[in-house]
């Protein structure tokens, strides 16, 4: 066997080269991997989230409206583990902006979950307003008041959960299959408060407990309000497009 006299030298030319584009190339398409994982991972945990603070709406004010200091009790101790969740979501996602710098329909996206991961904490932190009411409680409403008060409840959590679902499927459409849920709300609010102003005409124990049930109720109209936010982003995510202020809606 014969043996060169000048060992083989590193090919130092445009196969070299070619080498360290393919590992850039690689190693970016391996970051942009990693990026669309958290994206998933963060989306995901988010509305898990939001699934937990949709199914607290209506267990939070039947227990104010039954006296349940301890389901109240139970609801107000899960917040914690929302509020956590959230702001573990938003440092995911302002990291993600930082290091990936998104345009356009990411940017889109990942603004958009940081307002779900606000809307998720306000709407639990409502539900728990109306839960910590139960301590409060003095006497009992009208049947058909109380029946009222669970429908609007009703209300928001299905406003809530058609959001969610709007939002996750990225809907074109959202905003428009949100009105009737929107309206269905502010009609039962509207009807609620004016007779709870009514029955709280009626004397001193139906005044105090008609005012805890129009707190309750403002809570509900906002958590309706939430959801709407949500529905919104995730139209604004497809097509860019905002919904104008409802006052120019008419």
């Amino acid at each position: 066997m014969t043996i060169p006299d000048h060992p083989a030298q590193p090919d130092e030319g445009p196969r070299a080269e070619q080498s360290v584009e393919e590992r850039t190339i690689r190693a970016m398409g391996m970051l942009r991997v990693d990026y669309h994982v958290a994206l998933l991972h963060v989306e995901d945990d988010l509305l898990r989230l939001g699934r937990a603070v949709e199914a607290a709406v209506v267990p939070a004010t039947d227990a104010l409206l039954q006296g349940d200091v301890e389901e109240a009790q139970r609801i107000i101790s899960r917040d914690d583990a929302i509020d956590l969740g959230t702001h573990e979501a938003e440092d995911v996602v302002h990291g993600l902006i930082t290091r990936q710098a998104p345009i356009a329909d990411e940017l889109r996206l990942l603004l958009s979950l940081l307002s779900l991961a606000r809307s998720v904490e306000r709407i639990g932190d409502y539900t728990v307003n109306i839960a910590k009411l139960t301590r409060g409680l003095r006497g009992w409403g009208p049947d058909d008041l109380t029946a009222q008060v669970r429908e609007m409840a009703l209300a928001a959590e299905r406003a809530v959960r058609t959001a969610l679902d709007l939002f996750s499927r990225r809907d074109p459409r959202g905003v428009e299959q949100m009105a009737e849920v929107e309206d269905r709300l502010d009609r039962l609010r509207d009807g609620l408060i004016g007779r709870l102003m009514t029955h709280a005409a009626e004397g001193t124990g139906a005044t105090e407990w008609a005012i805890m049930m129009i707190q309750v109720a403002r809570h509900l109209e906002r958590i309706g309000d939430h959801g709407v936010g949500i529905a919104e982003k995730g139209q604004w995510i497809t097509t860019g497009e905002r919904r104008p202020p409802r006052a120019a809606r008419g």
